[in-house]
């Protein structure tokens, strides 16, 4: 992971966390300082368990976020939102 950009980082996070069932404590492990940012946004999952990055907004989610708001890493929501309140529910359950 020495030369990956922020994108494919991300890529990484989302992918292994989400999709494939990685722990995010062992992705943030192996990014170590190399983390500049960590963009958030919730999976969807089909009706046959699969999960698929849509960009939802995290608030509704069920996600347990804590070990990336505890990490020092700056974080940007990445959802494609359709409201302010959308916004504003994301901030506050990642300022909690």
């Amino acid at each position: 992971m020495c030369g990956e950009s922020i994108e494919q980082v991300h890529g990484l996070l989302s992918s292994l966390s989400s999709m494939y069932g990685e722990s995010i404590e062992h992705v943030l492990e192996l990014a170590g300082t190399r983390l500049g940012i960590i963009l958030v946004s919730a999976p969807v999952t089909d009706n046959l368990g699969q999960s698929y990055d849509m960009h939802a907004p995290i608030a509704a989610s069920g996600l347990d976020l804590s070990v990336v708001t505890s990490s020092g890493v700056p974080i940007v929501c990445d959802a494609d939102y359709h409201s302010w309140d959308e916004v504003y529910r994301d901030i506050r359950l990642l300022k909690s």
